[in-house]
């Protein structure tokens, strides 16, 4: 590739092993500086884009199912799936991996290896197309809960930490993953905490990187009550929107309202919700 911009380094080794290598990590492989990234055969975080790649498989089967090409949405559906490869199911973490098989479990609270801005405690949960499947993989709905509840102690804890850094984009779907597990109401509590004490009109508002508009994008979701927590789909979460109403201009539809009389950040739970008046 030219600049920087190869395209899927480190794919014949996804291939063929359903992961990408740590011996083709950046992190392993010195350098001298950003310049990796144009390279065929070295990868920034070889966990984290064995991650990324399956995100990217199940959003190309979304495609593929668009336009009624069942073998190719088959094929890349199985690819999503290979995201288990790098779950260590000794400790329950994703970890880096190396061309042997080994799990490197170096990363659940430092980015020293395999992970890019963040570690393993923080990408494990970032399989947003298939949390039911990461759900199983950490013991069912309660211990889900559970591990959720640990990550969301602190909500803006850094790239090296066994909380949460939702002040990153691999973080920013995890509170939603709450709804897998029958809680919404702590997929709200931690939205709204966040919007909250992370985010203020002023100079320095945000919580991290703006990255091209990502962060504001996040607030601006949760502020209307909607949120695409599905890569590749068009399902949306319903929260509680910030403002009394809501109107959106669809390109080549319909208006869309969103009335929600009364509602304020002191208001952040949904009590009910009807669509064209019909429960």
């Amino acid at each position: 590739g030219g600049g920087y911009s190869a395209e899927r380094p480190g794919n014949p080794a996804y291939l063929a092993l359903h992961f990408v290598t740590i011996e083709l990590d950046a992190t392993t492989n010195t350098t001298g500086g950003i310049e990796f990234l144009a390279s065929p055969d070295i990868v920034w975080g070889s966990a984290s884009t064995s991650l990324e790649y399956a995100t990217a498989d199940f959003a190309t089967s979304t495609l593929a199912a668009a336009v009624h090409n069942t073998s190719v949405k088959r094929t890349f559906l199985t690819r999503a799936g290979w995201w288990k490869a790098n779950f260590n199911p000794a400790d329950g973490y994703v970890e880096p991996r190396s061309a042997t098989g080994a799990f490197l479990p170096i990363g659940k609270t430092g980015q020293a290896h395999g992970f890019v801005e963040g570690d393993g405690s923080q990408y494990t949960f970032m399989v947003p197309f298939d949390v039911a499947g990461l759900r199983s993989l950490l013991g069912g709905a309660k211990a889900f809960v559970s591990r959720l509840d640990t990550l969301f102690t602190e909500l803006n804890a850094g790239p090296n930490s066994a909380y949460a850094f939702l002040g990153n984009e691999p973080q920013l779907d995890t509170p939603y993953e709450y709804l897998w597990a029958g809680r919404p109401d702590r997929t709200e509590a931690v939205v709204g905490a966040a919007m909250d004490s992370m985010y203020a009109p002023t100079p320095g508002g945000y919580p991290g990187n703006i990255d091209g508009g990502t962060m504001t994008s996040w607030w601006i979701f949760n502020a209307i009550g909607l949120y695409p927590a599905i890569p590749g789909d068009d399902v949306l979460t319903i929260g509680a929107p910030r403002f009394s109403r809501v109107d959106i201009s669809l390109p080549d539809g319909p208006l869309v309202r969103i009335d929600a009389p009364g509602a304020t950040r002191a208001t952040p739970y949904v009590a009910g919700a009807r669509l064209d008046g019909q429960q």
